[in-house]
């Protein structure tokens, strides 16, 4: 695994919501799949992982591990 999809694929739990689209799309269909409309959202610039999960009554730890299985790591 190259440096940089090693470090793509690492995100930081108060990374904005927006950020984490832009760096890794296959969030996108986990999101989607969780009826969580952050593609377009106004507040996507604004929410982290934490605030989206809140938002849409969705446990953040369950989120969590369906995007761990797509392959991405969430870090503190």
């Amino acid at each position: 695994m190259s440096k940089r999809t090693a470090k793509k694929n690492n995100i930081e739990r108060h990374t904005t919501m927006d950020t984490i689209m832009t760096n890794s799309p296959e969030v996108i269909s986990i999101l989607l799949q969780n009826k969580m409309h952050c593609v377009g959202c106004l507040l996507a610039s604004f929410h982290d992982l934490a605030d989206a999960a809140v938002e849409h009554e969705l446990d953040e730890n369950e989120l969590i591990r369906q995007l761990q299985q797509v392959g991405i790591d969430i870090v503190a």
